[in-house]
């Protein structure tokens, strides 16, 4: 009998010490879980965020690679919950480039990662994003309660989730086909534009007088050739249309270059520069003072203007583009509306007769004046840009019938025009 007892003892407290050792392991998974800020219980969708991880070793989806290691890696979490591969649990998050959201503790403890993307770096991501905003790099991915599945390699800027990947918080920016790329890419949504404006140019000796509204040849020549280096591409208006309009890719640095009035010294100076450094402008005429004939330099200070066979030779270079900048260069606040209406007029009709009609208009005002009432004539009339004389940069939203210029004065380096575009970005 002894004997009996006693063998019925010792597998009974094997037993019971077996179950004192599951409590304190299920217990410091609770622990475990519960310090690196990861909620408690599965029904808690509100995950607070930590810093950004990359969780190394993680198996196929719906397993953790350990306890340990998806508790320690745990990255920052979202609102909402992400529906990973199906059937394999309840845990929330999804990946964003490098970083991977992991997981509740219900996940944890079951060993399973549903919403726990298996990308690490570039591969497939699958899953749902309910209520958060998701920026993936590379790769295929699921977005926002839809079922709609992008594009690889989905770029961060701008596409939205009915094209794939994306920033599906932010409005995005439409599609673009980038040059030569043969593939639709998204205008970026952080491109700034500047318009330089210039109006006079010498070769040297400018009097101090007109240090406002004349450079050098030596600073134009800087200027152009510096922004070049610098990676800055010219656009024509056709490219800021589309682009503000349609979302249509820009070169890398878009810029433009402007020049008002129509002096003669913009063909002799500017123009060469132009075509040694393969860049594009526009330059705004004042329709009663371009000529037939060449005008008289009574000096080398003298203001003589254009003739239309000078505008005509810059245009069909395709690298100048004709625009009008009234008949009277006057401001437009000075001037009756029947007084405006009637200058931009007859600018136009001079311009379409010369040259040939305006396959797209644009406006500068003289002085960079306007008014409301002259806003909405032009807009009423086909003008698609209105062009003012006011620092600043053009943005993807900016307003068409007020786009600034930044004027470039006397004495300007290349890197000065450099330091005036960060200025304003």
């Amino acid at each position: 009998m002894k004997w009996i007892i006693r063998g019925l003892i010792i597998p009974v407290f094997l037993i019971l010490a077996g179950c004192a050792g599951e409590a304190v392991v299920l217990n410091e998974v609770r622990v475990g879980v519960s310090e690196t800020g990861a909620p408690t219980g599965a029904d808690n969708a509100d995950q607070t965020r930590a810093e950004a991880g990359t969780v190394p070793g993680e198996g196929p989806a719906g397993t953790a690679a350990s306890v340990d290691t998806a508790v320690s890696e745990t990255v920052r979490a979202v609102d909402g919950n992400g529906a990973g591969p199906a059937g394999t649990g309840t845990g929330t998050g999804f990946d964003t480039g490098d970083e991977t959201q992991i997981v509740t503790e219900a996940a944890v403890k079951a060993g399973t990662g549903t919403g726990t993307e298996t990308k690490t770096g570039e591969g497939a991501v699958t899953g749902t994003e309910n209520g958060a905003e998701a920026e993936t790099g590379g790769g295929a991915g699921t977005m926002a309660g839809g079922t709609e599945t992008g594009p690889a390699g989905a770029a961060e800027e701008g596409q939205d989730a009915a094209a794939g990947t994306g920033n599906t918080g932010n409005a995005a920016e439409s599609p673009a086909k980038t040059a030569g790329a043969g593939a639709e890419r998204p205008a970026g949504r952080h491109v700034r534009i500047p318009v330089l404006l210039y109006h006079h140019f010498m070769k040297d000796n400018v009097p101090e007088e007109r240090y406002s509204t004349t450079v050098t040849e030596a600073q134009f020549e800087d200027h152009v050739r510096t922004l070049s280096e610098k990676g800055y591409n010219t656009i024509s208006l056709e490219d800021l249309r589309a682009y503000i309009e349609e979302g249509r890719a820009l070169p890398p640095n878009p810029y433009m270059i402007t020049a008002d009035d129509g002096y003669d010294s913009n063909y002799y100076i500017m123009y060469p520069i132009l075509k040694k450094y393969n860049a594009k402008a526009v330059i705004f005429a004042t329709g009663s003072m371009i000529t037939d004939e060449p005008g008289r330099r009574w000096n080398e200070n003298s203001l003589v203007w254009m003739t239309w066979d000078m505008l005509r030779e810059m245009e069909e270079s395709g690298l100048v583009e004709i625009q009008n900048h009234g008949y009277i260069h006057r401001p437009a606040d000075t001037m009756s509306p029947e007084e405006f209406s009637e200058s931009v007029a007859m600018g136009e009709k001079l311009l379409d007769e010369k040259l040939g009609e305006r396959k797209i208009k644009a406006f500068a005002y003289p002085h960079g004046k306007a008014t409301e009432a002259t806003r909405k004539f032009l807009k009423d009339n086909g003008y698609k840009m209105q062009f003012m004389v006011r620092a600043g940069l053009i943005r993807k939203d900016t307003d068409m019938a007020d786009l600034p210029r930044i004027i470039v004065s006397h004495g300007k380096t290349g890197q000065d025009i450099l330091n005036m575009i960060k200025k304003y970005e």
